[in-house]
């Protein structure tokens, strides 16, 4: 042992070695402590959870996607024989599990999310349509307390036509249904809505048909298409 530190150079060459292999034992119990502490990250096959998000995940979820839906229904006062689903996932938000679920009946849309650990119900959204009395079953919005269909911007101005200059409510459905080759008697309801976007008065349009959400942007005086966007659920 005296024969590594008999010269300055081997007391050199001596600790560096000595320092290089104490760096190496402290990389090798730092990765064994943080295996053991971190969950989830046992190797397949020692009968710990494993890696895989789909174990994390059942680690996590003390409620199935169908008692979450379940759940929501039943809070929406509804049957599943009497609603479209076009949302059902699992989703992780602020580090928790949550199922993010959308439906809608004829006359209205409903948004809920539910904690995947104990299924009650986090955030829920409930928006109701007016059914027109043309027999078309497209929708507008509910009516607001000004009695403007709920459409009038910060202006005032009502819910649009050829006497304020703006194409009116059922032309903008007319051109969002045509661009997404659709008659009225293809959706379930539809949503139209005036309002200001950037000074600019545009039409937001917005319908289901079958599994798949149409929405639009619609210029209120030219009638352009200035957005449009589609989702199957």
């Amino acid at each position: 042992m005296k024969n590594l530190f008999s010269t300055p150079k081997k007391a050199v060459i001596t600790s560096i070695c000595i320092i290089a292999v104490a760096a190496a034992a402290a990389v090798l119990i730092g990765t064994v402590v943080i295996r053991g502490i971190l969950p989830g990250r046992q190797d397949a096959g020692t009968g710990g959870q494993g890696s895989s998000p789909d174990n994390d995940a059942a680690v996590q979820q003390g409620v199935s996607l169908e008692q979450a839906k379940a759940a929501a229904f039943a809070d929406a006062g509804v049957e599943e024989s009497g609603v479209t689903v076009t949302k059902a996932v699992l989703d992780t938000e602020f580090l928790e599990q949550v199922y993010d679920i959308e439906f809608h009946t004829a006359d209205t849309e409903y948004e809920y999310e539910i904690s995947a650990s104990n299924g009650t119900i986090r955030e829920k959204n409930v928006e109701t349509f007016r059914t027109p009395s043309d027999g078309t079953g497209i929708a507008s919005a509910g009516n607001g307390a000004d009695g403007n269909n709920g459409n009038s911007d910060s202006a005032g101005i009502g819910t649009g036509g050829t006497d304020n200059g703006y194409i009116g409510d059922d032309h903008a459905r007319e051109i969002a249904l045509a661009q997404a080759g659709l008659t009225g008697a293809d959706v379930q309801y539809m949503k139209t809505k005036l309002d200001r976007d950037d000074g600019r008065m545009i039409y937001e349009v917005e319908f289901y048909s079958g599994q798949t959400e149409y929405e639009y942007e619609i210029d209120a005086v030219s009638g352009e298409i200035i957005k449009s966007d589609m989702d199957r659920g």
